[in-house]
């Protein structure tokens, strides 16, 4: 799914979380990186990162039960 409509349904509150395979993939500069995940917390959508077979959790409340948005 394109990062546009990922961030589009975030805003909508359409998911819970957005899962990447690592975080340097999701933004295009390090500005740009900061800027949707300031973006993303403030809509209170969890981004999560897989990368070296372990996950970490960068904003929002409980994983488990989040609707995700796969990349």
């Amino acid at each position: 799914m394109e990062r546009p409509k990922v961030m589009e349904l975030a805003h909508a509150r359409k998911v819970d979380a957005v899962l990447v395979t690592e975080l340097s993939r999701w933004g295009r500069s390090t500005q740009d990186l900061l800027n949707s995940l300031n973006k993303l917390s403030g809509w209170k959508v969890s981004v999560v990162a897989i990368s070296s077979n372990q996950s970490n959790r960068y904003f929002g409340d409980d994983c488990c039960t989040a609707k995700f948005a796969p990349l």
